[in-house]
């Protein structure tokens, strides 16, 4: 606060002459980060250009959602018990599943669908923000600079998150949205449909409560707590009755949306995820705070108390980053946040006809450009990756015949990933990662899954890493539990690798024994 005000009456001195050279620097520091980061979003659209076509999980979880979305067409309940009858926790509320089991409907299984829907999502909410940044900003330049530091540094590469088959995007897409018809007006009709945009966003994903939160703050602040607790009642009224349909349905909502993703926070997971936040977030971040702590104080709009209000409560968002399986979208929608608020007050200031209020506006514009020398570095080391991907159909036929040996096999499967099972529309049994997670959390009971193992039911296992091998999968933890690795080592044998995937049968005569220590 005190920095914010020396700021402040430095810019309101009366004029001075300012040395000629801070022109050209000001107009230099711009056109470098727009420079930075339209190669930075470039570099993005490639990855995901290649990921759209590519037949095969990329990312942990593209798959899982797949075979919870498939439940809804084999007419099974979404949310069902933990261990019953599969070890697989279908962790969102149920807008995305729908909305993929509706693209599997429609073109059969396949990744193809769900990855569009997050690229589609995210161009959306880079226009959305560039909207509100336009307004906030006073011109095109603040919403096309909030678009290229949403796209640009909001996704950490290699696997840019809107590339991929998982539901964040969209429920970010739906935040913002939500912030944007707030934004343009207070009518009842307008609150209306943002509090159906702030549900349609928890239905998405149960954490993205920021926009939600913002509007109740912001109206109430601005409009009175009357106004506030009807866009409140609205926002809440179809989550809650969503929730409340599911749960009696099928006394499994809450355990998986709520109790199987309460896990106990790691320090060495948060400095991890924190690290990655740095490196792509630390400069917008500044900026946002410092343009937070001007509206906050000057509240000369309604904008000025909900676009901080919504930054803030985005913020809550790092809490998670402790949370075993947590990565980088856990913060899309605080970079989305960021972003709008970093455009709109750098282009505000370079606009002033005070040269030394522009003079802050460029300096304000240096600082994300610290993150676009780091970010981009870390892109163009990842960039001779993208090779890996430039045979798509190759992959897609290879890959067939394993889909081909899965859809030929009765009885029980294990895979890892779940591609394989989704792609010959098999259910899957157990989830890889998670499964550890919970084991070694404490909230699964794997003995029943060990039991089936050992009675013989697993007729083909499809994996990526062979049984022979512990690996650990992700922040520690193994792609199997002990006990299940174990058991899935003394009754399956290999066969043969196919497409890069080891094919496992059962071994004759194999008995299970506990394992050693």
């Amino acid at each position: 606060m005190i920095r914010y005000a020396f700021v402040a009456r430095w810019a309101r001195t009366p004029a001075r002459a300012l040395p000629r050279w801070t022109v050209g620097a000001t107009y230099l520091s711009v056109a470098l980060l727009a420079l930075g980061l339209s190669g930075m979003v470039v570099i993005q659209l490639r990855w995901a250009v290649v990921f759209l076509r590519w037949p095969i999980e990329i990312m942990y979880g593209e798959a899982v959602i797949q075979d919870h979305a498939a439940r809804l067409l084999r007419g099974e309940a979404l949310y069902q018990p933990l261990g019953q009858p599969s070890f697989t926790v279908a962790a969102y509320t149920p807008l995305f599943y729908g909305l993929v089991a509706l693209g599997q409907a429609v073109a059969g299984p396949g990744l193809l669908f769900a990855r569009a829907v997050s690229l589609v999502a995210t161009i959306v909410a880079a226009l959305l923000l560039g909207y509100l940044a336009a307004r906030q900003g006073r011109g095109l330049a603040a919403g096309v600079l909030a678009g290229l530091l949403f796209v640009g540094l909001g996704f950490p590469t290699p696997f840019p998150w809107f590339a991929l088959g998982k539901e964040d995007t969209l429920g970010v897409a739906l935040g913002i949205a939500c912030v944007a018809v707030l934004a343009s007006g207070q009518t009842k009709r307008r609150i209306m449909a943002a509090a159906l945009l702030a549900a349609l966003a928890v239905l998405t994903k149960q954490s993205l409560i920021a926009a939600g939160l913002a509007g109740f703050i912001a109206l109430g602040a601005v409009y009175g707590w009357r106004a506030a607790l009807r866009f409140a009642v609205l926002s809440a009224g179809p989550v809650l009755a969503v929730a409340l349909a599911f749960e009696l349905s099928t006394h499994a909502f809450l355990t998986n949306v709520v109790f199987a993703n309460v896990q106990p926070f790691r320090a060495d997971i948060l400095l991890i995820n924190l690290a990655t936040l740095k490196a792509y977030q630390a400069g917008p971040l500044v900026v946002a705070g410092f343009a937070a702590v001007r509206r906050l104080t000057t509240r000369r709009s309604f904008e000025d108390t909900l676009l901080p209000v919504y930054w803030l409560g985005t913020l809550l968002s790092v809490v998670g980053l402790a949370s075993p399986g947590s990565a980088q979208n856990y913060w899309l929608e605080l970079a989305a946040s960021s972003s709008l608020l970093a455009a709109a007050e750098i282009v505000t200031w370079l606009r002033d006809t005070d040269m030394r209020r522009r003079v802050i506006g460029a300096a304000l514009a240096v600082l994300p450009c610290v993150n676009i020398i780091v970010a981009g570095r870390l892109a163009l080391i990842w960039l001779p990756a993208l090779a890996h991907y430039n045979e798509p159909n190759r992959a897609s036929v290879e890959f067939q015949a394993v889909v081909e040996r899965v859809r030929g096999t009765s009885g029980v499967i294990v895979a890892e990933p779940l591609d394989a099972l989704t792609m010959a529309s098999k259910p899957a049994l157990v989830e890889p990662w998670q499964s550890d997670a919970l084991y070694r959390s404490g909230t699964w009971d794997i003995t029943p899954l060990v039991d089936r193992v050992c009675a013989g039911d697993i007729q083909l296992a499809v994996l990526a890493h062979p049984l022979d091998e512990s690996v650990v999968a992700y922040q520690d933890y193994g792609i199997w539990p002990a006990p299940l690795l174990h058991a899935l080592r003394q009754k399956l044998e290999l066969e043969q690798k196919l497409a890069g995937r080891y094919i496992y049968v059962p071994r004759a005569n194999a008995t299970c024994s506990a394992p050693s220590g």
